[in-house]
């Protein structure tokens, strides 16, 4: 509904962090393919450094999906912090996208009984923002951001949606943030996939928020 993660989620009366969240969803994805439904013990997961990814749209199977479940698990086990990103067949899975396509699997789970047999990943449908705790985030003064922000927040407006080849494929903004998401058209980002450039909504000249000051 909001194209962006919570920060939190609310499981038997605890707040989990979207990292932590990650860690329990690994572990049950992990657990189910071995024929394990006990409970999981929760653990202190650090956010992601720098959430990043580069991949398409397409099918994973169960034993590709649960390996990349295992590796995250093992990331984070190892490290006590969640992955930026994971990689797969269909690219790097940023964090925000692994959360996301790991609830939907054992929303399936819940339904079904047992793990699917194949995972669909849209790139489309994917949560593009958010689920980062602000105390990780990382600085940056520039107003092309590409990233280093998490702008989380309520009331993104989308404006723009085109399927024009050198059009931007969505873009969104609320009063703090202006996200595009793309192709590049020149190659110059070195592949052809979707990328999203976030921008601090205001100018740096007349320190105006666009199409809410002007």
């Amino acid at each position: 509904m909001n194209n962006s993660l919570p920060s939190s989620i609310l499981i038997d009366g605890k707040q989990y962090s979207m990292s932590e969240f990650l860690y329990l969803l690994s572990s049950a994805i992990v657990n189910i393919n071995k024929g394990n439904k006990g409970d999981i013990t929760p653990i202190s997961v650090k956010a992601p450094s720098y959430p990043n990814g580069n991949f398409t749209s397409g099918n994973l199977q169960k034993v590709e999906f649960v390996t990349l479940a295992t590796n995250v698990l093992n990331f984070i086990n190892t490290n006590k912090q969640a992955p930026n990103y994971a990689n797969s067949k269909l690219g790097t899975i940023k964090f925000q996208s692994l959360v996301y396509e790991f609830s939907g699997i054992l929303d399936f789970v819940d339904s079904n009984g047992s793990l699917p047999n194949n995972l669909t990943i849209n790139i489309t449908t994917n949560p593009l923002i958010g689920g980062i705790n602000s105390s990780n985030k990382t600085n940056n003064s520039s107003n092309n951001t590409n990233g280093p922000y998490d702008p989380v927040g309520d009331g993104f407006i989308i404006i723009n949606s085109s399927n024009y080849i050198c059009g931007p494929l969505l873009v969104k903004y609320n009063d703090k943030y202006l996200i595009s998401t793309g192709k590049c058209s020149c190659g110059v980002a070195g592949d052809y996939h979707y990328h999203n450039s976030t921008f601090k909504n205001y100018c740096p000249f007349c320190k105006k928020r666009w199409l809410y000051d002007l």
